[in-house]
């Protein structure tokens, strides 16, 4: 779900040409503005950068939605997902353990359910907006009470 940003457009059309080459049924939805709808509908929300993200929305919005996360392993994902509670953490680069990721969560529908249902939690508990401002509001705080300090 999405398109090629800040000049992967030729990242894009490597991986399109792969899975074209390899005979992978995948479906390119470009940009979409209905992300929601879309994540609904998936079984394993599967989030396969290749380089560590500040921060993984698209991980966040899967989460918040339910669905268990299979996701590689760097940047702001490692604060987001717990490996083996809300989803898998691989290698990044490791098609071979990405695949065995997802294969073993759509091989166990129980644990992947338990997976979303604890991960929508870790959402609500750790990254709702709400809870975003007021961590804001502490860091600002703790700056105003050192500058008054001095």
């Amino acid at each position: 779900i999405g398109a090629a940003l800040f000049q992967e457009q030729e990242y894009e059309r490597q991986v399109r040409k792969l899975a074209a080459d390899l005979n992978v049924p995948v479906q390119f939805t470009g940009f979409r503005a209905d992300v929601g709808s879309l994540i609904e509908q998936l079984t394993v929300l599967v989030h396969a950068s290749t380089t560590g993200e500040p921060f993984g929305q698209v991980v966040i919005e899967g989460m918040a939605a339910g669905k268990p996360v299979v996701a590689t392993a760097g940047g702001g994902i490692l604060e987001i997902v717990e490996h083996g509670k809300t989803g898998l953490l691989v290698p990044m680069k490791d098609h071979v353990a990405m695949a065995s990721a997802v294969s073993e969560l759509l091989a166990d529908p129980a644990r992947a359910s338990e997976m979303g249902r604890k991960g929508r939690e870790r959402v609500r508990e750790h990254f709702t907006i709400e809870h975003t401002a007021c961590r804001m509001q502490d860091v600002y705080d703790s700056m105003l009470n050192v500058s008054r300090s001095k």
